[in-house]
């Protein structure tokens, strides 16, 4: 039986060639599992929980790097809308004691909308 592989982002030599090795695999006899001592087993396990360990202490590592990356990001996304805002704010500190008007409802919607744009461009939507 010959194994047939298609794969229409493979030219003709490389399903041919793959083909061929997957006839070759299973033409070989299958074998007996070689025996292993108590002590070669003791060793392979031995040698797969320090790999486990390797692992998981990279794992944590990898992980512990990306929240440090995350809490920078934020910080820097903080300091960005804070500085945004400031010429707002001071705007608007110092109208608070003006008495209420037409304009000064404007001059409110206007600097609620440019805050509204500004949460929008560093990706805080309210809707």
């Amino acid at each position: 039986m010959s194994a047939k592989i298609t794969n229409p982002n493979w030219n003709a030599a490389a399903q041919t060639e793959l083909g061929a090795a997957v006839d070759a695999f299973f033409a070989k006899p299958l074998t007996e599992a070689p025996k292993s001592t108590p002590e070669d087993l003791e060793g392979v396990i031995a040698e797969q929980q320090a790999q486990i360990v390797d692992l998981t202490e990279r794992l944590r590592d990898s992980l512990n790097m990306d929240k440090r990356t995350q809490n920078q990001e934020l910080i820097k996304l903080k300091n960005d809308i804070s500085g945004a805002l400031k010429l707002e704010y001071s705007d608007f500190q110092e109208s608070r004691q003006e008495e209420y008007s037409n304009d000064l409802f404007e001059a409110y919607r206007a600097a609620l909308i440019r805050t509204f744009n500004l949460l929008r461009r560093h990706g805080i939507s309210c809707e």
